[in-house]
């Protein structure tokens, strides 16, 4: 699948476990984004994965997928770090010289701001997927990079603080 903008999605299975999957891509502004879950073909797409899986979270995050480039990695690396918010502006700066693409999660105020995402959930029957998660003063960053291109950190946060989790993902269809 692509977007009106050309961007294109693909799918990824995690290596860790063969039944969790992963529907990687984006669109160019909010409002495209927005304009397609209102559309007939976002209802049919849902009903076509929904028939299939259901959904046990929805992220949207705020950065440039684009920085992977149009022909993505076979394996991508998903790093995923919870930290107090009094961190954000130093952590954001330790990422943005790093080859990849991720940011913060805004998950639960996009998806409580359209009514696209209630549609979605009911449609998937996965309503709890697409409500996001709201906690006071932590914050979520994901980050997608080239497995390949060696660890990122390892196993500590670049702050000391932040609690991560990485994973890999292997390409499987788009």
């Amino acid at each position: 699948m692509t977007t009106k903008a050309g961007t294109p999605f693909q799918l990824y299975r995690s290596t860790s476990d063969a039944t969790i999957y992963y529907l990687v891509g984006g669109w160019r502004t909010a409002d495209e984004h927005i304009a397609f879950l209102s559309s007939p073909q976002a209802v049919e797409f849902a009903k076509a994965i929904g028939q299939y899986v259901s959904a046990e979270i929805v992220q949207h995050i705020e950065g440039d997928i684009d920085t992977l480039g149009a022909v993505r990695p076979k394996r991508l690396r998903v790093t995923l770090a919870k930290l107090h918010e009094s961190e954000a502006i130093r952590w954001e700066n330790q990422w943005k010289s790093r080859k990849g693409a991720g940011g913060w999660d805004r998950s639960a105020s996009v998806q409580k701001d359209h009514q696209a995402f209630a549609k979605m959930g009911e449609v998937t029957d996965s309503p709890s997927a697409f409500g996001g998660n709201i906690e006071r003063e932590m914050l979520n960053w994901v980050w997608i990079d080239d497995a390949a291109s060696g660890d990122v950190f390892g196993k500590t946060s670049p702050t000391g603080t932040a609690k991560m989790k990485s994973f890999e993902l292997e390409h499987v269809l788009g």
